[in-house]
């Protein structure tokens, strides 16, 4: 098993992420293009986001363990299939993070829209900050996981 790739690996996947959800897509997705949808859909967020303002602090109790969760087995992946991504650590990164966008294209916009009645217009920017997301956190996984356990 691969430790060291997994668990710094998975951490700078977290780390990315949140840095690019909270600062860069948070502002401009979730807080400009899609604000007025969310209040629209208001009956689907949890009451800390109903609150005003949202109560985001009570969030990351949930969010933060749920993240680097997911960001640990999203590494635990990487570290099975890195070897068939051509190219240097960072650019087999963000090639899994365009992967995972697929993924996460095929279960929100193909999937759970079809399930959950949110806009049209809150799916297509999910997945459109999904592909965003998972690209930049993949080159900083790919990157990590090339300086502690090079590809062989």
């Amino acid at each position: 098993m691969r430790w060291k790739l997994i668990i710094l690996g998975g951490l700078a996947f977290w780390a990315a992420g949140f840095i690019v959800d909270m600062a860069i897509l948070g502002p401009v997705v979730h807080n400009g293009v899609l604000k007025a949808e969310y209040k629209a859909h208001s009956e689907l967020w949890r009451p800390e986001l109903n609150q005003e303002p949202p109560n985001m602090g009570g969030l990351m109790k949930r969010w933060i363990p749920s993240g680097l969760l997911s960001s640990f087995l999203v590494a635990f992946v990487y570290s099975r299939v890195r070897a068939a991504i051509a190219g240097p650590g960072w650019k087999r990164g963000v090639q899994y993070g365009f992967l995972l966008g697929i993924l996460s294209l095929a279960w929100g916009l193909l999937g759970y829209a079809g399930v959950f009645n949110a806009s049209d217009k809150i799916w297509v920017w999910w997945a459109v900050t999904s592909f965003v997301s998972f690209m930049i956190s993949g080159a900083a996984l790919g990157w990590v996981g090339q300086k502690v356990d090079p590809v062989p």
